[in-house]
């Protein structure tokens, strides 16, 4: 995967090269992304590159764009999506290491390290995969419902009931809710 990614990057740069030498000519990369000096809403991106083309006062991020897919290696979790796993790479930023996130089409039952604003959660847990820094929480992703026990309240829904209990929480106790 990783020789892979450098393949496409290498690509890229080399395409960039060619753009640099002739101004005027698009900067894109032979793979399924779009090389663009922004990241459009509801997009991520698998790489970034420094250029000076992208900003009038120096040096800018010029990033290689993707539709988001369920499995995708992606820098930025697009609205929609949630991620299982995040690492720290080179390729994500332009300097040093930022992270990279295995990206999740929401479903219940799956576990993920960010809740999307569409569902809920009724377990918590903290683990290594969902950090770059140690440990932080992992979440047993729900399909909202009325008549569901859950961690938190989605938009749309209101409770009617709530409890204390370990499981919402990574730290102590936690309100677990009964969604109305």
């Amino acid at each position: 995967m990783r020789l892979n990614h450098f393949l496409r990057v290498l690509a890229g740069s080399a395409v960039l090269v060619g753009a640099l030498v002739a101004p005027g000519q698009p900067a894109t990369a032979a793979t399924s992304g779009t090389w663009a000096c922004s990241v459009p809403a509801g997009q991520t991106y698998t790489s970034v590159i420094s250029v000076k083309y992208c900003s009038t006062s120096g040096w800018a991020p010029l990033y290689d764009t993707t539709p988001p897919s369920d499995g995708l290696w992606g820098c930025v979790v697009p609205s929609g999506y949630s991620s299982d796993h995040v690492i720290s790479v080179s390729y994500c930023t332009t300097s040093g290491t930022g992270p990279a996130h295995h990206l999740r089409t929401p479903s219940d039952g799956l576990w993920v390290c960010d809740v999307p604003g569409t569902h809920t959660y009724d377990q918590v847990i903290t683990v290594s995969y969902c950090s770059t820094s140690g440990t932080g929480p992992a979440y047993h992703l729900r399909t909202p419902s009325r008549g569901l026990w859950a961690c938190s309240v989605p938009p749309g829904y209101s409770w009617d009931q709530v409890i204390s209990v370990a499981y919402c929480s990574s730290g102590g106790q936690g309100p677990l809710y009964h969604l109305a």
